[in-house]
């Protein structure tokens, strides 16, 4: 139960075994999540809200998605504004939590990295997070992107 929505969120993971071993910056999953269940699922007057995250590494990379079968949005815009990577969009405090998250992993990791969205008004919302697969134990900062990553 989801007390502060007064509903019922069903949350699903599929996180692949050999993902379980692979580090992630901190404090980057929280705020999407908080995004997809304040934004996406809250005012939702469907019975069947649900929140899925994935994990699977793929050609090198882990790859999160946060997906949820709320209201969905025009996702241009958004997508627009985390490809450009703006700091004073970050600062103006709008969408602060998703755009910070961003433009810590294209620092961290280069400029393939970070989230996309895909979503459809009325369809719900998917956020891709994309980073190098680094084993645990390791410093995921320490993973030095090649240049063509970082100008790609």
């Amino acid at each position: 139960m989801d007390v502060r929505n007064g509903s019922s969120i069903a949350y699903e993971y599929q996180i692949d075994s050999d993902t379980l071993n692979l580090s992630l910056p901190r404090i980057c999953l929280q705020p999407i999540v908080e995004n997809a269940i304040t934004h996406g699922l809250r005012n939702v007057r469907r019975k069947d809200k649900r929140l899925r995250i994935s994990a699977k590494r793929s050609a090198g990379k882990l790859v999160v998605t946060i997906s949820d079968n709320g209201i969905g949005m025009n996702a241009d815009e958004m997508n627009r504004a985390l490809e450009a990577n703006d700091p004073k969009r970050v600062e103006s405090g709008v969408s602060i939590g998703i755009l910070n998250v961003n433009a810590r992993l294209k620092r961290l990791f280069g400029r393939i990295y970070g989230l996309r969205i895909e979503s459809e008004p009325g369809e719900g919302t998917t956020v891709i997070l994309m980073v190098p697969a680094v084993e645990s134990g390791g410093n995921p900062a320490e993973k030095k992107p090649d240049e063509k990553e970082m100008t790609e």
